[in-house]
This record gives structure tokens, C-alpha cells and sequence, in this order.
């Protein structure tokens, strides 16, 4: 929800049946592998692309090792983790 400013390490590590998520614009930081093993495929964030860039993402494997697509409300782009 909007106002979650941080997802921990391994947040959701291990979430098997993760498939997609919604991440507010308030978002400022994703930890080390928080979504590690997962099948992560779609996230939806409620800002630009240019704020996306802007979020701290921990380098080590905060997203799994696949293409996951980031719907921002400026356009769709291809991501690999």
C-alpha cells in the first residue's frame, strides 16, 4: 500500500507463487534478495520510469535471475534481474 517506504532483505524470498506485485510511488528502497527465488514476472509501480531509477535496490539479487516486465504509468519496460 501506499506509504511503504522500504521492503527488507529476503522480504520475499522464497515466495514461490509470486508471480506479480504492486509497489507504491512511496517506495525508496528494496533489499537484498527480497525477491529472490521467486517467479516474479509482472511489477506494477505507480510512478514513472525515472522515479523507479531513483528507488535504492540493493545489487545483490533483489530480483530473481529472469526478465520481469515493470508497468510504470509512462510505459511498459523489460527488465532482467
Amino acid at each position: 500500500p501506499e506509504g511503504i517506504i522500504e521492503l527488507g532483505d529476503d522480504c520475499f524470498y522464497g515466495c514461490l507463487r509470486l508471480t506479480r506485485i504492486k509497489l507504491p510511488l512511496s517506495l525508496k528502497y528494496i533489499g537484498a534478495e527480497c525477491f529472490g527465488a521467486t517467479y516474479l514476472k509482472d511489477i506494477f509501480y505507480n510512478g514513472t520510469f525515472e522515479q523507479w531509477q531513483n528507488i535504492n535496490i540493493d545489487s545483490y539479487d533483489a530480483f530473481p535471475k529472469a526478465t520481469f516486465v515493470l508497468h510504470c504509468i509512462d510505459g511498459d519496460y523489460t527488465l532482467h534481474g
